[in-house]
């Protein structure tokens, strides 16, 4: 015996004396359609969108009323709505859409309605390339005149995708009717009556049995959805059945089945009803497939399933062709999956139909309902989510390559790499691949070269002026001291002669000190060599030493001598000066000693303190912080200090800290240097404003403007002529979900003009809402934006002369 519910199929118009429940919804979108050629039909998944107007919207008119036409995008929606088109006039299609639906109304003498059911799979799957192409024929379609009909129906949580549509069509948003989820004493109605329809009885009290059967299924948080209803409804009947007539029975009577309160509650509360059952198949259906093929994985269910879920948690078609028992899936579908047997996927395909969980048409499958789809995405292992999100952004990387020629860069190769072999790539993205590479080496090597060449010259300028100071102070301290032992030797022509010779030698050294370019010996070096010749002046003064003319010669060579001597390099710079062992920024600590968690965003006025772990290599060493801005220019002075010991535990530290605060919201560095004037580390931070409270439209967000291209506003205007079209154009910031604004214009008669927007939650940039409306009444007008408490939130004055 089959069972007489619908499991997951929509109801269609041969189920109209099945239908239930929703009588006021068809009749009212029933009224909508004379109304209006464009109607937006939206509700949450579950809620019967597709059956209301497959079913019920059907069976309100009479044949000859109306000629339907539900089209789903499958790969393509401009292509799916032509394709429909030419299926229904054969060879008399035309290539241009107004003329094909011109030519179907002339034939059938009814009114065409294009039904595009699951409209979001337009921005889930959609190119903007298709999302544009639709826009231009729907308002082409729109301005033909033609008695035609459009529905787009849609789940709720995607008709902000819409906003993007209303420039092109201002009147998008009219008419729209939204399909309210059953309440619990509706639903317990529409059990009754199919109950009544299908010979099934409910031991008495029924009503007390209805209200255990919906407590059973209802969800404390989102009621009972429909799917799961039936669904419900469809496993009780199996069940029951079973108990009371053995195996199912292949007659069409449904004969009489009574249900008591007993099998309600051995079926168990059914909360995740889909998901039980979904476990239930893939056991039974991966049982038999192991006895088929006996390396068919254990998981395998779960791949096959994969493909046809997108990332959301909505039903994706896959595109197949067949070829006798062999089944294969779209190419880039196909090269997502693992190896699975040969020939076991169309088995799993052909199982996954019988059990009502796909549905395979002419040339697409695709899951038998979206609750199907949310189940398979959380079913989803790490590493697949994982794989997933690779690939995606591998392909929105390669998709902007081929817009830009930009090539991958070193952070996106590393962060791709070991996923690459598991990704089946087509041949464009692995040459994109080998290409990125070999991109990102030439640069590198470009940048080292660069680096180097920059850092030589920097390091040869600096050390060169270093020695020349160091040789120069040597120098005249060193004249200073040979002058003033001659002079105590009362020897003052040999004292000028020494002096002389000395502040000749000292010239020479600053003189040649900026043309030294190759050197052999370091700073430090230098630095003990002149300490050495001062110690041994030291020694000549007081009177030491053997032979005091030919100790002062030494001092003279030597020193003269170190004029070649090379500087310290890179390296040894930073094994003499402090370096950092870890450095980051983080909230304002309480303590020196307190565990602060880092981070780099900022609220706007929050301290920001720029912590460091310090690695000191000699005592009293002045270290140096720099605040840069989002232009990158030096906020300030810089910030000087000395690094502090601190003991946290048993730990001893050796820790740099600075703070600073900033107001305006942007990106921010900050740099620290050692006690030599080298950059040991930075750090990057965000500052942001506070979230608003409610809907709020910045300083200068609002504008009257006299053109919106590609979402940008033109020139700001304030005069305008009469019978001209006035633009506005806002940036609206929104914490809550779903939330609106009202656009009002107030006339000089007196006559307000209104326009509701619906706006997402963006607290960041700002969702942008625009429109044009001519005006051909001279006088002043004032624009008002209104929150959806009718609250004003920005205000402009404009004149039409």
């Amino acid at each position: 015996m089959r069972s007489p519910f619908k499991f997951l199929d929509a109801y269609t118009v041969q189920d109209k004396n099945e239908f239930f429940g929703r009588d006021n919804e068809v009749e009212a979108l029933y009224s909508l359609t004379f109304k209006t050629n464009l109607l937006i039909v939206y509700g949450l998944s579950g809620t019967g969108k597709t059956s209301v107007i497959q079913c019920g919207l059907a069976s309100r008119f009479d044949g000859p009323d109306w000629y339907p036409m539900f089209i789903r995008r499958n790969e393509n929606l401009n292509n799916s709505i032509q394709a429909a088109l030419r299926s229904a006039l054969k060879s008399d299609a035309k290539e241009d859409l107004v003329a094909n639906v011109s030519l179907l109304m002339r034939k059938t003498l009814r009114p065409v309605y294009l039904i595009l059911d699951q409209f979001e799979e337009l921005f889930i799957l959609g190119s903007q390339e298709e999302q544009d192409k639709f826009k231009l024929s729907l308002r082409t379609l729109l301005d033909s005149g033609l008695n035609a009909k459009v529905i787009l129906v849609l789940r709720e949580e995607y008709i902000g995708q819409l906003h993007s549509f209303e420039q092109a069509i201002p009147e998008l948003f009219d008419f729209r009717f939204r399909v309210e989820p059953m309440g619990i004493a509706k639903v317990q109605s529409v059990i009754q009556d199919s109950f009544d329809t299908f010979n099934i009885h409910l031991e008495e009290p029924k009503q007390d049995l209805l209200k255990f059967m919906t407590d059973q299924i209802s969800d404390p948080k989102t009621g009972i959805a429909l799917p799961y209803l039936q669904v419900y409804l469809d496993m009780l009947y199996r069940e029951t059945y079973r108990k009371k007539y053995g195996k199912e029975s292949a007659k069409e009577t449904l004969p009489r089945l009574d249900i008591t309160r007993q099998d309600i509650a051995s079926l168990g509360r059914m909360s995740n009803v889909l998901e039980k059952f979904l476990t239930q198949q893939n056991a039974e259906l991966t049982e038999v497939l192991k006895k088929e093929y006996p390396s068919f994985p254990t998981n395998g269910i779960q791949l096959v399933l994969d493909p046809f879920a997108t990332d959301e948690g909505t039903k994706r078609p896959v595109n197949y062709v067949r070829k006798g028992e062999l089944l294969t899936l779209d190419p880039e579908i196909s090269k997502s999956m693992p190896n699975l047997p040969e020939g076991s996927l169309a088995r799993a395909i052909e199982l996954l139909e019988l059990a009502r969980i796909l549905r395979v048409r002419e040339d697409t499958i695709e899951l038998a309902h979206d609750s199907l789809a949310k189940i398979v995405d959380q079913k989803r292992t790490d590493e697949q989510r994982q794989l997933q999100n690779i690939r995606r952004r591998l392909t929105n990387a390669f998709e902007e390559f081929q817009k830009t020629g930009l090539y991958l860069n070193d952070k996106q190769l590393a962060s791709f790499d070991e996923y690459i072999p598991k990704l089946g790539l087509t041949e464009e993205q692995q040459k994109f691949i080998h290409d990125s590479e070999t991109d990102i080496t030439r640069q590198a090597s470009e940048e080292r070269n660069r680096q180097h060449q920059e850092q030589e010259a920097k390091q040869q300028k600096k050390l060169a002026r270093t020695r020349g100071v160091l040789l120069t102070v040597a120098l005249v301290f060193a004249a200073g001291a040979v002058l003033m032992f001659l002079k105590s030797q009362a020897n003052l022509k040999e004292a000028r002669k020494w002096n002389d010779a000395l502040g000749k030698m000292s010239m020479e050294s600053v003189a040649r000190a900026d043309t030294l370019r190759l050197q052999q010996d370091s700073i430090q070096n230098i630095l003990t060599q002149v300490d050495q010749q001062l110690v041994r002046m030291d020694a000549v003064i007081n009177g030491d030493g053997s032979n005091q003319k030919i100790e002062i010669q030494k001092v003279y060579v030597t020193l003269k001598s170190l004029m070649s001597n090379d500087t310290m390099s890179e390296k040894e710079i930073f094994e003499e000066y402090a370096s950092v062992r870890e450095f980051e920024t983080r909230p304002t600590m309480l303590s020196e000693s307190t565990e602060v968690e880092p981070t780099s965003e900022f609220k706007s006025g929050q301290d920001v303190n720029a912590w460091a772990r310090i690695l000191m290599r000699k005592p009293g060493e002045l270290l140096q912080a720099k605040w840069f801005g989002p232009d990158g220019k030096i906020i300030g002075s810089p910030v000087y200090g000395n690094s502090k010991v601190i003991k946290n535990g048993s730990k001893t530290d050796t820790v740099f800290s600075v703070i600073s605060r900033f107001d305006m919201p942007g990106t921010y560095e900050v740099k620290l240097y050692n006690g030599a004037g080298r950059e040991i580390d930075s750090r990057q931070f965000s500052v942001t404003d506070e979230k608003p409270s409610g809907v709020t439209v910045a300083e200068g967000n609002f504008k009257i403007v006299n053109s919106v291209i590609d979402k940008k506003p033109g020139r700001e205007m304030s005069k305008f002529r009469a019978g001209s079209t006035v633009y506005y154009w806002a940036r609206i910031h929104c914490p809550l979900e779903n939330d609106f604004i009202v656009v009002q214009i107030e006339m000089p008669d007196g006559n307000k003009w209104e326009k509701k927007h619906g706006i997402n939650l963006n607290t960041g940039t700002g969702y942008l809402v625009w429109n044009a409306k001519g005006f051909s009444l001279a006088g002043p007008y004032k624009a008002r934006i209104l929150n959806s408490s009718g609250v004003e939130i920005a205000a402009k004055e404009f004149v039409m002369e």
